[in-house]
């Protein structure tokens, strides 16, 4: 909070932007650079939309049928990514999936589709304007369930170049406590996703194939049970950033700004006629 009001003050004295010279520099003029193109597994979102639309109509196996060809085209490839974007599709297609099953009797088929999200994206909220409030506590209650249960311990090895991506996030080769499900594990580093998928009802190892040619990618802390104080000491704020950014939006706005990043309760420098943010860190550290 100390840091956010620093920041709305300072933008408060700043000059006003002179609009000429905005449209002359900005890199929001034409003479910016193109946006880069879109990952592969970009066409995912149309799928999911696809199936949507489906539903939508009543037309549910056909609903489902659109929500199978997401998720084979999903794990043909960006499963293994880091691709957002096609990550959220899938998410969004499975939902779907869960939702035609459902209307086709098929219950025990829902819960698991369901659950598949729950176990790989256990922080996905399904879209309340298309879900359906009795669908939406189901897919909460088991995702409860599942992050309140045992865990299971899956380890990852990499045989040779490259860098794991487990579930759509980079990671360190190691042991992992996982939820039990499905989940996706690949290499990075090679000219197009790859790795399979891993369903994961106990204590499991999976060796990968490394990618010829690429580096190898050191093994970090996985942040696993029992490790609190490192998931504390690398979750925290960054302070170097916070003060450069700080400083430069004080050059912006002109004014003589000291940032004191305060340890504690000392006492920030002086400032004779300028302005002085300070951040007493110790107030912020997760406990």
């Amino acid at each position: 909070m100390v840091v956010v009001a620093a920041f709305l003050g300072l933008f408060a004295v700043a000059p006003p932007i002179d609009a000429a010279a905005t449209s002359a520099g900005s890199p929001t003029s034409s003479s910016a650079a193109p946006p880069a193109p879109a990952q592969k597994g970009g066409q995912l979102p149309e799928g999911a939309a696809n199936a949507r639309a489906r539903f939508n109509e009543g037309d549910f196996a056909g609903a489902l049928a659109a929500a199978d060809a997401v998720d084979a085209s999903f794990r043909a490839g960006p499963a293994f990514s880091t691709d957002e974007t096609a990550w959220m599709a899938w998410a969004d297609a499975h939902i779907t999936r869960a939702l035609a099953l459902h209307r086709l009797g098929r219950d025990a088929d829902a819960d698991v589709a369901l659950l598949d999200v729950a176990a790989v994206r256990p922080s996905y909220a399904p879209d309340r304007s298309f879900v359906p409030p009795k669908v939406v506590a189901r897919f909460e209650e088991l995702r409860d369930g599942l992050i309140g249960g045992a865990t299971a311990a899956l380890t990852i090895v990499v045989d040779g170049g490259g860098g794991l991506v487990l579930d759509g996030r980079a990671r360190g080769p190691g042991t992992i406590d996982v939820v039990p499900g499905t989940h996706f594990v690949g290499v990075s580093g090679g000219a197009a996703p790859c790795g399979e998928a891993v369903v994961v009802t106990g204590a499991r190892t999976v060796k990968l194939a490394g990618v010829p040619g690429a580096p190898i990618v050191a093994a970090v802390d996985d942040h696993g049970a029992g490790n609190a104080a490192s998931v504390a000491a690398d979750d925290g704020p960054p302070w170097l950033w916070i003060g450069i950014g700080t400083g430069a939006v004080a050059v912006a706005a002109t004014a003589a700004v000291v940032v004191a990043v305060v340890a504690g309760r000392g006492e920030a420098p002086g400032n004779a006629g300028g302005i002085t943010v300070a951040v007493d860190t110790s107030r912020l550290d997760p406990p």
